[in-house]
């Protein structure tokens, strides 16, 4: 629907170097990998108008409705 929407936190930041290996790696990071999976960034602030966020909110109505 040509929204500039994209992945949140992606990678998470204990994918990058130096925290993937060595040292730092530090347990399961399972919580943090299902979110960078999950979560989106939607288009905010002074970029948009009103009408570009009515537009954003009744996609993501229609796509809450999709889902149940």
């Amino acid at each position: 629907h040509n929204v500039g929407a994209r992945r949140y936190f992606y990678p998470g930041c204990h994918m990058l170097e130096p925290y993937c290996s060595g040292e730092f790696r530090k347990g399961s990071m399972t919580h943090t990998e299902r979110l960078t999976k999950e979560v989106l960034a939607l288009p905010t602030g002074m970029a948009i108008g009103a009408r570009e966020v009515e537009i954003i909110l009744e996609l993501v109505r229609q796509f809450d409705r999709m889902r149940r």
